[in-house]
């Protein structure tokens, strides 16, 4: 059923339930990649379900103890990518088949870019009358700027929602970019903004105009203050930077103005994230902010364009989530305990 040209590798942590809904996802979607699973749950269980999903979808299973944090299960779990390219996929999300194919096609025809995505919509399965649908990331478009430095402030934290980090890259990039994370991060703070700018950095980031991804909407706040300053602490910070900027250095780029960018956006994603609950009402945001509303209003033009074109990729995900009743205390269960 591989095509040998892209691998999912999928990332599941005590969540079976959402392993099979996708995996079932996979096997009526007629799809034409690999797919792994860096499986690092507590207890690790396949009942006949998951049994039967696995050898139907041929996804291969590699377990990991449950201690091992993330960059590190991504880093190792890639050694047994095979193919050319490779993208990352939470148990709880859809990469749609159709989208992961263009991206491919895109990547294969444009060498300087190092990745490329398209467009995202959200599903709730946690409401208890059906299930809510929504577009995230409605100003995510691509990254094209030859220069990475000007990439990179663009992107981080201007444009972080529309991060490339479960967008398809060359498998070689993202084992690299996996590799270099798992040598310079050791908290949750960065393990997703030091792979995303590191993809950033080594090339374009390319969104296209179809349906790419359905995201679970996360309800749940993981990180108080107290946490947050603990994963962004000076000792982390140092490391991660350094890391950032020897990157800019081999590209060519003068070290000491990489890491005085690379300090100065971080400052203003600390200062963005500690008055994220300030204002309430939407209306004082709109007014404060127009680009607010704006995003709104491109929201709800690809909300139609979604759920009008691509009715029929939508109603798979919608009839899955049906069948699979999740309840909200599972899904906030799973998301407390990793």
């Amino acid at each position: 059923m591989s095509n040998s040209s892209l691998t999912i590798c999928i990332l599941t942590y005590n969540r079976y339930e959402h392993l099979k809904r996708l995996l079932r996802y996979y096997q009526d979607s007629e799809y034409f990649f690999d797919l792994i699973i860096l499986d690092s749950s507590s207890v690790k269980s396949v009942d006949k379900e998951l049994s039967f999903l696995l050898d139907k979808t041929g996804a291969s299973l590699k377990y990991f103890p449950e201690d091992t944090f993330f960059a590190e299960k991504l880093s190792k779990g890639l050694s047994y990518v095979d193919t050319e390219y490779a993208v990352l996929c939470a148990d709880d999300d859809f990469l749609i088949p159709q989208g992961l194919n263009k991206a491919v096609k895109f990547l294969k025809n444009h060498k300087d870019f190092s990745s490329a995505h398209g467009i995202y919509c959200s599903h709730s399965s946690e409401i208890s009358n059906g299930v809510k649908w929504g577009v995230n990331y409605p100003f995510s478009r691509s990254n094209k700027n030859p220069d990475a430095l000007k990439r990179f402030k663009k992107f981080f934290p201007g444009n972080y929602s529309s991060y490339p980090f479960y967008a398809v890259h060359q498998t070689k990039t993202l084992k690299a970019i996996w590799k270099k994370t798992n040598d310079h991060v050791s908290d949750w703070g960065w393990v997703e903004i030091f792979p995303s700018s590191m993809s950033i950095i080594l090339g374009k980031s390319k969104k296209l105009l179809v349906l790419y991804s359905s995201r679970e909407i996360n309800t749940h706040n993981a990180f108080d203050k107290k946490r947050m300053d603990t994963m962004f602490e000076d000792s982390k910070n140092d490391i991660a930077i350094l890391g950032l900027t020897d990157l800019f250095k081999e590209m060519g780029f003068e070290k000491h103005l990489a890491k005085k960018l690379i300090s100065n956006q971080l400052n203003i994603y600390k200062d963005l994230t500690s008055k994220k609950d300030v204002f309430q009402s939407s209306v004082i945001l709109y007014i404060r902010f127009p680009k607010l509303f704006f995003s709104r209003l491109v929201s709800e033009f690809l909300k139609f364009y979604v759920f009008i074109m691509e009715r029929k990729k939508i109603s798979k995900i919608h009839n899955l989530l049906l069948s699979y009743k999740i309840s909200t205390e599972q899904i906030i269960e799973s998301r407390k305990s990793y």
